[in-house]
């Protein structure tokens, strides 16, 4: 059954049956059955995803999350990590044609947790720059090569350097790429809508993650950027279309 967002918390809120969309009623503690098709169903674990689904797309901390809602931590960090995975695919989707405007090929991608997840992070810089009224945060591994990019491009932006030396967000030094100057415009007032997005995802990482290791890095950044780009209405969509489980694949039991 597909249904948008809106109908789907409609039912689970409401404990309305997937097929018959009337209220059920108690038929175990666990377990609500609709009088019409006889179906039985549970609604609590729908209830606490989605309940910090909306938390996550409200920007809210794991931890805060799950007193709110009313589950265990790792539960709501699970849940958390998921959403953030979802959104770092669309954000370098979204970055691939920027990158290859620079020249600089495609996004090599989020590092995935593992043995060489730091050794990646540390060999690769990374760059804040808006194209085009959107922010996007572009890797490379040649710091050269990547500030050359950006200034040919003529594009306003800052970049994220020391990765040899990278442990965590607070490693990171913001150093403003040598873009040439726009006839009648200071370079600064060029980046202020890069600092703006800057300010905001090391407020987000350093509030929620208390500092990111290396490996996750790229993910916390791609939540930013796609945070940054799109409206919470969006947002809550696309985690509700790739997370939210099918009615039919959800745990249901019949007589």
């Amino acid at each position: 059954m597909n249904m948008n967002w809106n109908e789907y918390e409609r039912h689970v809120v409401g404990q309305l049956c997937w097929d018959c969309h009337v209220s059920t009623s108690p038929s175990h503690h666990v377990q609500r059955r609709c009088d019409g098709c006889r179906r039985k169903w549970r609604y609590q674990t729908r209830r606490i995803r989605w309940e910090l689904l909306k938390a996550f797309a409200l920007d809210a901390t794991a931890l805060r999350a799950s007193q709110v809602v009313g589950c265990c931590y790792p539960v709501a960090h699970s849940v958390f990590t998921a959403c953030r995975r979802t959104l770092t695919p669309i954000a370098e989707s979204e970055r691939m044609a920027v990158m290859e405007q620079l020249g600089l090929g495609t996004a090599s991608g989020p590092s995935k947790p593992g043995r060489n997840a730091s050794k990646v992070a540390r060999t690769t810089v990374f760059a804040v720059i808006e194209r085009k009224t959107k922010v996007h945060v572009i890797d490379c591994q040649d710091r050269e090569e990547l500030i050359r990019a950006v200034a040919s491009a003529r594009v306003p932006g800052i970049l994220l350097g020391c990765p040899g030396q990278l442990k965590s967000l607070r490693d990171l030094v913001r150093q403003p790429v040598a873009s040439p100057r726009v006839r009648g415009v200071h370079r600064r007032s060029r980046i202020g809508r890069v600092e703006a997005f800057w300010g905001n995802a090391t407020d987000r990482i350093l509030r929620q993650a208390r500092g990111v290791t290396p490996g996750h890095l790229a993910d916390y950044l791609a939540e930013s950027e796609y945070r940054f780009n799109h409206s919470p209405a969006a947002l809550i969509e696309e985690l509700h279309s790739v997370l939210t489980p099918s009615v039919r694949m959800a745990d249901e039991s019949t007589n």
